[in-house]
């Protein structure tokens, strides 16, 4: 949910800017290099994996709370042992993953039934009430348009009063409907062969990314605009392919053919389908666009810089992750068995990382969470483990020897000797801080510290505690 979440930000983003600049960039690229360059947007907010660099220019930490009173108030012995454990085991009480996963499938699933209902349903009118065209002289308008434009695959023809404007439905048998038949030649030319364009280019195809991308981002008002962005730039550019190597007189007369459409409103529409009007709004810039007929390049600049923006927008975000997994923070008590485990897990642990120093004199007792030293109890026990300042260290109250672990130049373990009182007291007060930092729930760079079961197990500059994680 988060990759999800970041790459639903980062392409907001990207679209939102590229929305801003489209204005200025028409002045110089081509309607169908900015079409395009939008196909990389939608295939961004579909595919939402993106390369993450160490730095970020927006920090995102998803490093949860700590546990705090899940053991019931009555519960001695391990119960703070217990809760460390539980932070180390990375339970979970909420699972808020999982509310908002199935929060977002629900309404992606929703999304996608609406449309796909109303598709089904708009088939299902245009089959019932939809005609075959036979009139021989619009047919052969039509295969004439097919052949100009390079389509020899059948097209279908048909006359539905439900529309009110000119559509192509039909991924692979495509269907051009008409609200009637009452087009002058050049108007009737026009029409078919702007909704060819659709096909050839499989507009319908992409117009099916657009929905899916949708569907996926939900939630994001910015991917709503978007479609509408594209949609419009959708016939932006199929206009500019139709009048292309038009002089002005046909330009003209394809702008007064797109006019004479507009004159109702097209009153059943699709996600599904292409459609020759899109509304008054906008039709301003449609008709200038049409009369534009300046050389403009192709765009594949833009196709790149998109591209890029796309690729590289993982640098945006990046995830501030721990080595230790923590868990969300509840007040939710554990079940006792649930306890014992977590103990024993925690314990088994303890003794396989310490068991490289029981050749030297030091062991660990299990059973009562204990290390000795030639048969005297610990208080105090450190290992320097490598030059970047990793340590081994834990702390036993109720012991009476204080120790550290020696290595040679090249951290190779050699021997155990005693610690001074004065060496104690600095470790553990420098657990003292950690242990505050903790409380307060942040992440210390240099150190942290936790109580366990009358112990206190410290990571130093990065190091690991006495449970190994």
């Amino acid at each position: 949910m988060i990759v999800l979440i970041e790459c639903s930000v980062s392409m907001s983003l990207l679209a939102l800017g590229f929305i801003v600049m489209t204005p200025l960039l028409s002045k110089r690229y081509s309607p169908k290099g900015l079409y395009y360059a939008w196909l990389v947007v939608v295939a961004g907010l579909i595919i939402p994996f993106r390369f993450h660099l160490n730095t970020a220019l927006i920090q995102m930490s998803t490093d949860p709370f700590y546990i705090q009173n899940i053991m019931p108030e009555n519960t001695s012995g391990d119960a703070e042992f217990v809760i460390q454990a539980a932070v180390h085991q990375g339970v979970q009480a909420i699972p808020w993953y999982q509310f908002v996963g199935c929060l977002w499938i629900a309404g992606a699933a929703a999304f996608l039934v609406y449309h796909g209902v109303r598709h089904y349903r708009f088939i299902r009118m245009v089959t019932r009430w939809g005609e075959q065209v036979n009139n021989p002289q619009v047919l052969k308008t039509l295969e004439k348009s097919k052949n100009d434009i390079g389509i020899t695959k059948q097209v279908k023809l048909q006359i539905c009063p439900c529309v009110s404007s000119p559509m192509m439905i039909g991924f692979l048998n495509p269907v051009i409907l008409l609200p009637g038949c009452d087009f002058s030649e050049d108007g009737l030319t026009y029409i078919l062969r702007h909704e060819l364009v659709h096909f050839k280019r499989k507009d319908l195809w992409y117009k099916s990314l657009v929905v899916l991308a949708t569907a996926i981002h939900w939630f994001n008002p910015v991917v709503y605009l978007a479609a509408k962005v594209i949609a419009f730039q959708c016939e932006i550019s199929c206009d500019a392919e139709v009048v292309n190597e038009t002089d002005m007189a046909g330009r003209q007369r394809y702008s007064e053919t797109i006019l004479g459409v507009i004159k109702n409103q097209s009153r059943v529409q699709t996600a599904f389908s292409t459609n020759f009007y899109r509304g008054r709004k906008g039709m301003k810039k449609r008709i200038f666009s049409i009369m534009d007929n300046t050389k403009k390049k192709a765009g594949v600049a833009i196709l790149c810089l998109i591209l890029i923006g796309t690729v590289g927008s993982g640098m945006a975000f990046a995830a501030n992750k721990n080595e230790t997994s923590y868990a969300y923070s509840t007040n939710t008590p554990l079940p006792l068995q649930e306890q014992e485990k977590l103990i024993q897990q925690n314990r088994e642990t303890t003794a396989e990382q310490y068991a490289i120093y029981e050749k030297y004199g030091l062991s660990y007792e299990l059973k009562t969470d204990s290390f000795y030293y030639n048969g005297k109890l610990v208080r105090f026990f450190s290992d320097k483990l490598n030059s970047s300042d990793t340590y081994n260290s834990f702390t036993r109250t109720n012991g009476v020897l204080d120790l550290k672990a020696v290595r040679n130049a090249n951290y190779e373990l050699t021997g155990i000797t005693s610690v001074s009182q004065e060496e104690y007291d600095k470790h553990t007060e420098s657990i003292k801080r950690a242990q505050a930092a903790d409380t307060q729930g942040t992440i210390q760079e240099n150190g942290s510290g936790n109580t366990i079961g009358g112990s206190t197990s410290a990571v130093e500059n990065g190091g690991t505690d006495d449970t190994g994680r």
